[in-house]
């Protein structure tokens, strides 16, 4: 359903059915990919970052959280 929400351009509803998943599993590093992603969507540029980071505490060699991370920090300014 986050995925759905996303793809509709809704990403505040989508952040909130990313954290229902990874309530029901925390530890699938794509949904916090994903949730980062939402978080990005709406410039919360420290939020993305910090599920980018979970995601690869979970999955070290995770390139798409690693390539999203890069894209944050170039946002801010910091890479």
């Amino acid at each position: 359903m986050g995925v759905i929400a996303q793809q509709q351009h809704d990403p505040k509803q989508a952040i909130l059915w990313f954290k229902k998943a990874i309530a029901a599993n925390s530890n699938h590093a794509a949904a916090y990919l994903n949730l980062g992603n939402a978080h990005h969507e709406i410039k919360q540029f420290a939020e993305a970052l910090a599920q980018f980071d979970q995601a690869l505490k979970l999955d070290p060699q995770f390139y798409k959280a690693h390539h999203n991370k890069s894209l944050v920090l170039r946002e801010m300014g910091l890479h």
